[in-house]
């Protein structure tokens, strides 16, 4: 598996588990949800009942079978009243994107709503030793700590 596919599998369960944790706290189920976030109710031609649009997507997210595009994570949130951040953590810092790895083994890109900090992105091979310096360095910032 590589760092990128586990990247994704994290963040897919971490996405997931969220929104399972806010349709509990409001006893929601996949339909409201779609309905709230998707506002579009349909009967198809010849169809007895009322379909959601949506309501395979939001089954698709809470299966922890793919992420959300950022529009859609916006129109989840939305409807839901929250922030994304409750929904994808770091959502409003990061801005990442787990649809393709990062290009280069080191990025750094400023965050203009978080005046004087960055985000760094470090995709290499490293020794252990250099790894766990660099994990200390980043430890009172991190998500994770070291």
């Amino acid at each position: 598996m590589t760092q990128h596919m586990l990247l994704k599998e994290q963040l897919m369960n971490i996405f997931a588990a969220n929104l399972r944790r806010i349709m509990d706290q409001r006893g929601l189920n996949q339909s409201d949800v779609a309905r709230l976030a998707f506002d579009a109710v349909y009967k198809p031609p010849g169809a007895k009942y009322v379909q959601v649009k949506g309501r395979d997507r939001i089954s698709i997210y809470l299966r922890k079978g793919a992420l959300p595009s950022r529009n859609t994570l916006l129109e989840i949130a939305k409807g839901l009243g929250v922030h994304p951040d409750e929904l994808l953590p770091n959502y409003s810092d990061c801005r990442l994107s787990a649809q393709a790895a990062p290009a280069a083994p080191l990025s750094i890109a400023a965050m203009p709503h978080r005046p004087g900090y960055s985000h760094v992105v470090i995709n290499l091979a490293l020794p252990t030793a250099v790894a766990m310096q660099l994990g200390s360095l980043a430890g009172p910032y991190s998500n994770t700590g070291v």
